[in-house]
């Protein structure tokens, strides 16, 4: 049997996402471990003892548990970011991939591109299928509401545009009744399944993001293949944004915000509708298409017809 393992028990996030599409793809079940009790994790443990099961685990925490299993060497590790601590997350990495059968990372931008060619890349694809409004002025995040995220730094910024468009803020997460008792104007929707999400997209016209710690981000993949407009941070996995499309990135520390979010919103529809056409051709272009047929490769020596 083939398990996805995935740290985090919250139902909106990169990863999250990532295991669902796999369960819906492939039919993987996939098993948190975040909200286990000790007992069951103590059964979780003794599961990984066996050699009938086949593991993948994504992200740095799940993927620890792997170092149980070193003697099978058929697990897989999935990296969807390079973490607060890159140089670490990397060489730990290096350790999992010399006894994993694959370490797979979501994006090759997550280290540098000498140091990504040590492992396995299966890029990031869109799930979502919304269309965005070229005559709305609305800003869209979704995604985990954490700090790491910048959600917070996101909210407090936002003050200076709320009169100009409206924010939307789609997820859950440690800081979610904190953000939205402290920004009434800002409109807060907690968790939200696909279908819900894209009837928000549907009266937005820009996706935002302040975080400047992305491997490659299946929010922005996600925002991108809607024609979404993308204002996020100047970050090696997102330079793409400026060098293929011309687009402009915020600094890392957001010290152009001001400008970069007024030129957009002051923008005018049919600048924008070209602008948004042409985000959504490139994403249908570079993200889609591949990722299903690349994990299929990979999980080709399980025998079992994906």
């Amino acid at each position: 049997m083939i398990y996805n393992v995935l740290w985090s028990d919250k139902s909106f996030g990169g990863a999250e996402i990532y295991v669902r599409k796999m369960q819906s793809e492939f039919a993987i079940p996939f098993i948190t471990l975040k909200d286990k009790s000790v007992w069951q994790l103590i059964c979780f443990f003794f599961t990984l003892l066996s050699p009938a099961n086949q593991y993948i685990f994504h992200d740095t925490r799940a993927s620890l548990f792997s170092a149980f299993r070193f003697f099978y060497r058929k697990d897989i590790c999935v990296l969807h970011g390079p973490g607060k601590h890159a140089k670490f997350i990397f060489l730990l990495h290096k350790l999992f991939n010399s006894y994993c059968y694959r370490v797979i990372l979501v994006n090759s931008g997550i280290f540098s591109t000498q140091a990504s060619k040590a492992f396995h890349i299966i890029e990031n694809e869109s799930a979502l299928d919304s269309h965005s409004s070229p005559t709305s002025k609305d800003v869209i995040y979704f995604g985990r509401l954490e700090k790491s995220k910048g959600v917070d730094v996101l909210c407090e910024y936002w003050q200076k545009h709320a009169h100009l468009a409206s924010l939307h803020i789609v997820g859950d997460g440690s800081l979610h009744e904190a953000l939205k008792d402290q920004y009434p104007n800002i409109q807060f929707y907690g968790a939200l399944n696909h279908q819900q999400l894209n009837k928000v997209i549907n009266n937005v016209a820009f996706y935002i993001s302040c975080s400047n710690r992305e491997g490659k981000s299946l929010a922005l993949m996600e925002a991108m293949s809607t024609g979404l407009i993308p204002i996020v941070c100047d970050i090696q996995s997102q330079h793409f944004l400026y060098q293929d499309l011309s687009l402009p990135l915020l600094h890392e520390d957001l010290s152009n915000f001001d400008s970069v979010v007024s030129t957009w919103l002051n923008q005018k529809d049919e600048p924008k509708m070209i602008t948004m056409q042409k985000v959504k051709n490139y994403s249908k272009t570079h993200f889609q298409g591949n990722w299903a047929n690349q994990w299929r490769e990979v999980l080709k020596p399980t025998g079992k017809p994906y």
